[in-house]
């Protein structure tokens, strides 16, 4: 409550006071120098830098797995980067090598299908064009090394309808 505060503070999180922008919302009181503002933008760039970093890493561990032929480990840190994430556009790249160590390593084309329709989905979500065709592209080849032609010739000509007419596909 406000019993314990001090005048011309404010509280940094209270269930009854959610914070506007994300759940990291700080808040400055009025009376913070602005060396402690300096330092708080310090600490919050620090903290980003930090986060893109351990994400970063975290690529980099899965093409040393993929190196390595640890392909189920690969696989399952693909899922728990995915399940960090909101960013479509990260989304996107994780689920890309995820279909590409089904559909390239271990040969499981079942799952590099449901991999690169999630790949399709999320272009309703802001993926880029070039990545959602790109899941079509993927999609087909799987198709026919699986040996289902006509769902190949169906999935390329949905890439030729959702594609713009100076995109390669019309070629």
């Amino acid at each position: 409550g406000k019993e314990g505060r001090k005048k011309g503070s404010l509280p940094i999180f209270q269930p009854s006071n959610p914070p506007f922008h994300s759940r990291f919302t700080f808040h400055v009181s009025r009376f913070t120098s602005h060396a402690s503002r300096l330092r708080l933008l310090a600490y919050a760039v620090f903290w980003c830098l930090t986060i893109s970093t351990i994400a970063e890493a975290r690529i980099d561990s899965v093409a040393s797995l993929i190196e390595a032929e640890r392909y189920q480990d690969a696989i399952q840190a693909l899922q728990k980067l995915a399940g960090s994430t909101k960013n479509v556009e990260k989304l996107g790249e994780f689920y890309h090598q995820l279909g590409e160590i089904y559909y390239t390593y271990t040969h499981e084309y079942p799952k590099a299908l449901r991999v690169y329709d999630t790949i399709i989905q999320l272009g309703a979500k802001g993926l880029t064009p070039d990545d959602q065709l790109l899941g079509y592209i993927k999609k087909g080849d799987v198709y026919c090394r699986m040996g289902q032609y006509e769902e190949a010739i169906k999935t390329y000509q949905t890439l030729v309808d959702a594609s713009p007419p100076t995109h390669f596909a019309h070629q």
